[in-house]
């Protein structure tokens, strides 16, 4: 799509949102290499300057880029909106865009539009995936490698090379490498110039990589009901030394870290599921479980536990991954474990690397 047709299809996309008593119009004699198109909202409550961006495509390091140039800066100063128009943009962008007080407006329908004169508050959404994906060989978010190498960039504070990251996780350089570059564009890593890892948004990071992670609504998840209930099997795994191996996860877990509801559900990932069944005499279910059995997919879930009561738990940056898209009340949960995680970091992330 040509950046015309793009910046016209915006324009008109706009106007339809917005009430009949306010207009969207282009200033003659405004032009500005600062920018690819200046519009105006007129109504009779005042009128306001929109300085638009129209791009093709936009990823969150992008938008660190976007701008900058003085007559941009100085119409901001006089209470101009941003706005970047384009054909779709990802939630990470969105809600990059969204932090640096920038607002938005795709094809699909993804809306956030905010001006002060005259007063416009539009926000909608639109589709989550891109319609027309270009193909790419980038590497994404989804899988347990992805998670491997993500959990350990949130466990350890920068700086780190690319050779430490690879011997750590035990990951190819090159899946590293092209990990590293994707999460660079999504500004999720700082790493100048494809060199050392200088900084990592983990609390960002963590919040993306658990959304596309579902270890309650696939094959790992097996339900059960406890007998005695799901509180009295947490215990008996605690008490007994002869209990097979778990780690808590979930809102048992969440619970112990940032309380903000009670824990119905026990969840604990093993790899020993019927001695686990056998031991708690729990019994296979469809609904209404109050216990699930995790099986882990990669033993980096179990690396870096906790013991909580007298019984594993998985580390904080497992946990979060857990919640994030759980059933439930999990997800409430989640949030909770990271915001006591960005408050409390110098007592559960290391150092470095070695």
């Amino acid at each position: 799509m040509s950046e015309p047709n793009l910046l016209d299809q915006a324009k008109a996309h706009l106007q339809e949102l917005l009430p009949d008593y306010i207009q969207v119009d282009e200033p003659p004699g405004r032009e500005s290499r600062d920018r690819d198109a200046l519009w105006a909202l007129s109504a009779q409550t005042g009128r306001g300057d929109v300085i638009v961006e129209a791009r093709s495509k936009l990823s969150p390091r992008d938008v660190l880029g976007l701008f900058h140039g003085p007559a941009n800066r100085r119409a901001v100063q006089n209470g101009a909106t941003l706005l970047v128009v384009a054909p779709w943009l990802s939630q990470t962008t969105r809600e990059a865009l969204q932090d640096r007080g920038i607002s938005f407006l795709d094809l699909t329908g993804n809306v956030l539009v905010r001006a002060e004169r005259p007063a416009v508050y539009v926000r909608l959404q639109g589709a989550q995936r891109d319609p027309a994906p270009r193909p790419q060989s980038a590497a994404t978010l989804q899988g347990a490698k992805a998670r491997r190498l993500v959990r350990t960039l949130v466990d350890h504070r920068p700086p780190y090379r690319l050779t430490q990251l690879a011997a750590v996780t035990g990951l190819s350089q090159s899946y590293v490498s092209k990990l590293l570059d994707t999460l660079h564009d999504q500004a999720l890593v700082d790493r100048p110039r494809r060199g050392e890892v200088k900084d990592v948004a983990w609390f960002r990071l963590l919040d993306v990589a658990g959304r596309s992670y579902t270890p309650f609504r696939n094959s790992q998840a097996t339900p059960f009901v406890a007998p005695a209930g799901a509180a009295a099997f947490y215990k008996q795994l605690a008490s007994d030394p002869d209990a097979p191996t778990v780690a808590v996860t979930g809102a048992f877990a969440a619970r112990e870290v940032a309380p903000v509801a009670g824990a119905a559900q026990l969840a604990v990932y093993s790899t020993e599921l019927e001695e686990l069944r056998r031991f708690g005499r729990l019994v296979p279910t469809d609904e209404g479980a109050d216990v699930v059995v995790l099986h882990p997919d990669d033993a980096w879930v179990m690396r870096g536990t906790r013991t909580v009561g007298g019984l594993p738990h998985v580390a904080l940056s497992q946990l979060v991954l857990d919640c994030v898209n759980g059933p439930g009340r999990l997800p409430e949960q989640g949030e909770a474990v990271l915001r006591w995680m960005v408050d409390h970091e110098q007592q559960w992330r290391a150092r470095s690397l070695s």
